[in-house]
């Protein structure tokens, strides 16, 4: 990052790290479908930019129009091909819910760990998605569950369960990654396990599901607060409450 002086006592700060593909965030329930759509046509049509739906492919994808993805797949499109963000077609596929075109894709050889500019990969954002289908077929092609984000702001080492535990209603994916060996106490980049995430959430299932998996309630991150005084912090009161509760039980 670099900050401008542009008249006294008003600066401003360029990101300059890369930030990866915003289909990650669109990943997350707070976007409606319409609302969704409306800003990948906007990306297609080039209104905002960088664009970051600027394939024929990916505009396919989003669009879900699956008979144009399998006629550009056939046609010799590349299925992981990428641009400065690090989108690829099997990225939009998982954000945007696409089951069948993602099935399509993963048929044409799209790349099961690849990753955004950011570091964040289909792994993650299908977490994020809480699509319980997009994670199992991930895990049945061999993604490990526990690779960690290479970049991004305050996201170094944030893991898919980190993700799937940040989103409210979550705890059959957050149950399926552990199964499938995610580490519970895993610690991002700011120290925080994905109970912290859960927490601030305010998702009780998702706090018990980690609990009763063995997250451990009592790590600190760097700042020396657990995942209790996260919950507090973001106005969680059930989720505290119950934390609080289990001081003697764990």
């Amino acid at each position: 990052m670099y900050t401008v002086q542009v008249s006294p006592g008003i600066k401003v700060v360029t990101r300059i790290t890369p930030n990866g593909c915003v289909a990650s965030f669109w990943a997350f329930s707070a976007f409606s479908p319409e609302g969704r759509a409306k800003k990948a046509e906007k990306h297609i049509r080039s209104e905002i930019k960088p664009s970051q739906i600027n394939s024929e492919l990916m505009a396919a994808v989003v669009r879900n129009q699956i008979e144009e993805v399998e006629r550009l797949l056939v046609a010799g499109s590349a299925v992981n091909e990428t641009n400065a963000a690090g989108c690829t077609a099997l990225q939009w596929a998982i954000s945007f819910g696409h089951y069948d075109i993602f099935k399509l894709l993963l048929a044409y050889g799209a790349d099961v760990n690849q990753p955004d500019a950011a570091g964040r990969t289909p792994m993650m954002i299908a977490g994020r998605k809480r699509s319980v289908a997009m994670v199992q077929e991930l895990i049945s092609r061999g993604v490990d569950v526990n690779v960690g984000q290479s970049g991004g702001v305050n996201e170094k080492r944030t893991t898919a369960l980190h993700y799937a535990a940040g989103h409210e209603e979550n705890s059959k994916v957050i149950g399926i990654l552990i199964k499938a060996g995610a580490k519970v106490n895993a610690t991002e980049e700011r120290g925080k396990t994905p109970l912290f995430f859960a927490a601030q959430t305010g998702s009780l299932d998702n706090v018990r599901t980690l609990i009763e998996a063995g997250a451990d309630r009592l790590v600190t991150d760097q700042q020396g607060k657990t995942a209790y005084d996260a919950a507090k912090r973001f106005g969680r009161s059930e989720v505290a409450e119950w934390l609080l509760s289990q001081r003697s039980a764990y």
